[in-house]
């Protein structure tokens, strides 16, 4: 009787380490998941200083007017929102016109950096 319950034992036993171990078909389908996150949306502008100053940038985000001026507001959607005040000229101010409230790619050189939510830029291109 004890041999039989020491064979049911063993036999259990190996059940569970076969069921416990992964293929590596399996391995690959979670590393393949685990990879595919889409880490482009979580650029943020906010680490920007005034080291930083003159150097060009891109930015994406949402143009809004406020007053005589337009605001590109990086990651709108987020609670951690960057807010650029647009430094535009004539030809550009009336090709942001159009694109207020659209999402819009901006090129342009840091002017200034008043906290790490609010920043100025020189807008040297706009694309849609």
């Amino acid at each position: 009787m004890k041999r039989i319950n020491f064979c049911v034992l063993i036999l259990i036993a190996a059940l569970l380490l076969i069921s416990c171990v992964s293929t590596p078909k399996e391995q690959n389908q979670v590393a393949q998941t685990q990879t595919s996150v889409n880490y482009a949306r979580i650029i943020s502008h906010s680490y920007l200083d005034e080291s930083n100053i003159g150097e060009v940038f891109n930015l994406r985000g949402k143009i809004i007017r406020n007053g005589e001026n337009f605001v590109l507001i990086e990651r709108p959607e987020s609670r951690s929102q960057v807010s650029f005040l647009l430094e535009v000229d004539k030809k550009q101010k009336a090709e942001l016109e159009s694109l207020v409230n659209a999402q819009v790619e901006i090129s342009g050189v840091l002017t200034s950096v008043a906290s790490p939510w609010k920043k100025s830029i020189k807008v040297t291109a706009v694309s849609k």
